[in-house]
């Protein structure tokens, strides 16, 4: 029996980010999520992605990812 591993949301919206050839801070840029966080939530990891700002952030990007079952996406 093979066990997949969950893809983590915030590693597909920095893949979709590099996809798009648009840096991080777009994200901040377009939104009201300061750029330190932003940063915390995708390459630190020291910040949850919630419902609340993954909302923002497929607004500004014209996606619908999701948060996993339990609702944030943590380090």
């Amino acid at each position: 029996m093979t066990t997949k591993k969950a893809i983590d949301v915030r590693d597909e919206i920095l893949a979709y980010l590099e996809s798009e050839q648009r840096p991080l801070r777009f994200i901040s840029n377009n939104t009201d999520i300061p750029y330190g966080s932003v940063y915390s939530i995708f390459e630190q990891r020291t910040m949850e992605l919630t419902q609340e700002k993954l909302d923002k952030v497929n607004q500004v990007l014209g996606t619908n990812f999701t948060l996993p079952e339990n609702g944030t996406a943590r380090a």
